[in-house]
């Protein structure tokens, strides 16, 4: 998504889900977590302010930038594993997100638990 409809999204207060758990789904932006992931070209483009803007309104972000010796990302799993990676890292506990993170893209450089 890009930033003008990410800045959209906090503006109305709403969105619609667009997975497979949610699609069609009426979604508060209220709180929950924020993913932002590179692009075909390896970069990662949101302004910092705005994901400290997202970091004040108590939404969780996950920052990902790329780093050219690792790994394809996202790494080749099945339903399940994914699944499973992303249920721990929506689940609240820092170690069992930090997992959900280590399995689905490698391990972190860095993980800051706010709040």
């Amino acid at each position: 998504m890009r930033q003008g409809q990410d800045s959209a999204l906090i503006r109305q207060g709403y969105g619609l889900g667009a997975n497979a758990a949610t699609k069609g789904q009426y979604l508060p932006v209220t709180a929950g977590l924020w993913w932002f992931a590179p692009n075909v070209a390896g970069f990662t483009a949101h302004d910092l302010s705005f994901i400290a803007h997202l970091l004040s309104l108590g939404i969780n972000v996950v920052y990902i930038e790329h780093n050219p010796g690792a790994q394809v990302w996202p790494r080749p799993e099945t339903r399940e594993q994914e699944v499973e990676a992303i249920q721990e890292i929506e689940n609240g506990n820092a170690t069992q997100a930090q997992d959900g993170l280590d399995n689905m893209i490698g391990p972190c450089l860095l993980f800051c638990r706010i709040g």
